[in-house]
């Protein structure tokens, strides 16, 4: 699941199509974009595709740091359950993390498996907000 900052730069990527000298007619699988800079001002379209650069570059930035954490917090946490976490706090913590634990390396999810058998997979713990400060897990999902 994309982070809220990854939502953030896909935004500004979205608001630099259709605008200036950059065309983009089709849906999101399409391709193809129209790049018809020389029918405007050209100061004008050299700042929008500088502006559209590094919206680009920030997405992938953002990708990029959201993928790493994510990995890095998935392996800490398998190797926590090889050496005995217990689920509930695997889970709370990969939860507060805002972790996708489907989407992890095999190596990950061997150690995760082997700790604590393939339904660790099948069902959720859902934390909530109890106080400022204070998380606690709800029950478990039928």
């Amino acid at each position: 699941m994309p982070s809220e900052h990854i939502k953030n730069t896909e935004k500004e990527v979205y608001a630099c199509l259709n605008y200036g000298g950059i065309f983009h007619d089709g849906g999101n699988t399409t391709k193809q974009l129209e790049l018809a800079y020389s029918q405007g001002d050209i100061k004008d379209e050299i700042a929008h595709m500088r502006r559209f650069s590094r919206a680009l570059d920030a997405l992938a930035n953002a990708v990029d740091m959201q993928t790493n954490y994510s990995n890095g917090a998935a392996t800490a946490l398998s190797y926590m359950a090889e050496q005995g976490a217990s689920k509930e706090s695997i889970q709370l913590v990969a939860a507060v993390m805002d972790l996708n634990l489907e989407d992890i390396d095999n190596r990950d999810r061997e150690r995760l498996v082997k700790a604590f058998g393939i339904e660790f997979f099948e069902r959720k713990l859902k934390p909530y907000q109890v106080g400022e400060n204070d998380i606690v897990l709800a029950e478990n999902e039928k």
